[in-house]
């Protein structure tokens, strides 16, 4: 089983995107995949590029069941992929608010933590993912690969193609 969520104004949602909106659709989603679920399967969450970051805020807010986490194509924080992408002038991003600090985040992770990255990823470079799982050794590993067979940043859904769930549940089950 698994629980998909969608965030406002990304993938397949209506919306406008902000990262207190995504934060909490996050913990909602992570609070309805532990309420889904069936007890005894293992229970890891993932998180791809943004979803990574969200879903290491979620785990950071809110109890949950996991058993594990893996982000996929993370970038360290948030100010450092806002410069990356030119959204955020390098000189002002030290007296910006890191609403995304995925290094933060996995230093006070208590789980084991699997960093997945491509080094044909354009967006967000290996150099990105590497300080989330460093931190940790033994609980940690980061692996890297050179195909382009996973989903990458520009191969994700940026408009909305199928139905959409209930607003009160922002993914469904599979």
């Amino acid at each position: 089983g698994g629980w998909l969520v969608y965030y406002s104004g990304y993938g397949r949602s209506t919306g406008t995107p902000s990262g207190h909106v995504v934060i909490e659709e996050g913990v909602n989603g992570l609070r309805g995949f532990d309420a889904r679920v069936p007890r005894g399967l293992r229970r890891t969450g993932v998180g791809l590029s943004l979803g990574s970051a969200v879903l290491m805020e979620a785990v950071s807010r809110a109890p949950s069941t996991l058993d594990a986490v893996a982000l996929m194509e993370p970038f360290s924080s948030g100010r450092a992929a806002a410069v990356r992408m030119g959204m955020l002038p390098s000189w002002l991003a030290p007296v910006m608010p890191n609403v995304f600090d995925n290094v933060q985040r996995a230093r006070a992770l208590r789980l084991p933590l699997l960093v997945v990255h491509s080094r044909a990823d354009q967006t967000f470079p290996v150099a990105f993912a590497r300080p989330s799982s460093t931190l940790r050794l033994g609980q940690s590993a980061l692996w890297c690969w050179t195909g382009t067979r996973m989903p990458q940043h520009a191969s994700t859904p940026t408009r909305r193609t199928g139905p959409r769930s209930s607003p009160g549940r922002k993914g469904g089950t599979s």
